[in-house]
């Protein structure tokens, strides 16, 4: 009977400890490790995204195309002209509707900036973040160093404005500069140009990119020094000659919104004085470039 007794609670004792092992490993395996973890997925229709997002996945965009791991679309300022038909041939520079990484890009502007240079490799690449309409999402400047415009070892330079917009990573503005041109963009995304349209003309413009992108033209100034080279002013430059006026006359035509590379019925209101332009509109903050490694 003792017997009986005693193997019974060792059974009820065993039973015991197995439910508990089992208890304890359910406890053990609901409990998520830390590198397995997931973050619960909002799945509420408010409009509010988490702050930074967006720049977050921008800045990851941009690194990844530096280091030759994402690939940038010509496509937003193709309708601008960007070598769509270069030296008037047939093949344009850069496909519509074809993405190109930073190497592949370097290859064909190597091939058109250098193509009668001795030196067949642009000298280096570097790099600065900018705020288009300081929205809080910024913008990659991308800046190629020695592209021989104007002549060997002239230091002209070719910069990119690149913005992610929808997962996709697209050239949104471009620019030269070289001994007679020179243009800068500050950290907002305003742009000063300035160079020379020929022996006595100086040319002016402003314009800005905005948050979205999109290059804004605020206004276009040509100045010129010399009457005579104006047909449509062949009467005003005899009158002066006539009254024996030494002192140079300065004419600017002023055009709003004006894109140059529009057709003319496409851009907007233009004025002429007779007296200079004062356009301080923004004032210009240097950027700090970063050094690309060579592709």
């Amino acid at each position: 009977m003792k017997t009986g007794k005693l193997s019974m609670m060792i059974i009820i004792i065993a039973l015991l400890l197995i439910g508990g092992c089992n208890k304890s490993q359910t406890q053990a395996d609901a409990t998520p490790s830390p590198s397995n973890t997931e973050v619960p997925v909002n799945t509420s229709t408010s409009s509010v995204t988490p702050s930074g997002s967006n720049e977050e996945l921008a800045m990851e965009a941009y690194e990844k195309f530096l280091n030759n791991e994402a690939s940038l679309s010509f496509d937003r300022y193709m309708q601008k002209g960007y070598f769509i038909n270069p030296d008037n041939t047939e093949e344009p520079l850069f496909q519509k509707g074809t993405e190109y990484t930073l190497s592949e890009i370097l290859k064909k502007l190597t091939a058109y900036y250098l193509e009668h240079s001795d030196n067949k490799k642009i000298n280096y690449i570097d790099y600065a973040f900018i705020d288009c309409g300081k929205d809080g999402e910024g913008e990659l400047l991308l800046r190629f160093n020695g592209m021989d415009i104007d002549g060997a070892d002239d230091n002209s330079t070719l910069v990119y404005v690149i913005k992610y917009i929808d997962g996709k990573l697209y050239l949104c503005y471009y620019y030269e500069t070289w001994a007679r041109s020179e243009t800068s963009i500050n950290e907002y995304g305003f742009i000063t140009s300035s160079g020379s349209g020929g022996a006595s003309l100086h040319i002016t413009d402003y314009s800005f990119i905005d948050k979205n992108g999109n290059w804004r033209p605020i206004v276009y100034v040509e100045s010129e020094l010399n009457i005579n080279t104006l047909q449509q002013f062949e009467n005003l430059a005899k009158l002066v000659e006539a009254k024996g006026v030494k002192d140079i006359i300065q004419l600017d035509t002023i055009r709003f919104d004006y894109d140059p590379s529009a057709s003319e019925q496409d851009n907007g209101v233009s004025l002429i004085s007779n007296h200079g332009v004062s356009a301080h509109l923004l004032a210009q903050q240097q950027l700090g470039y970063h050094r690309c490694l060579q592709m």
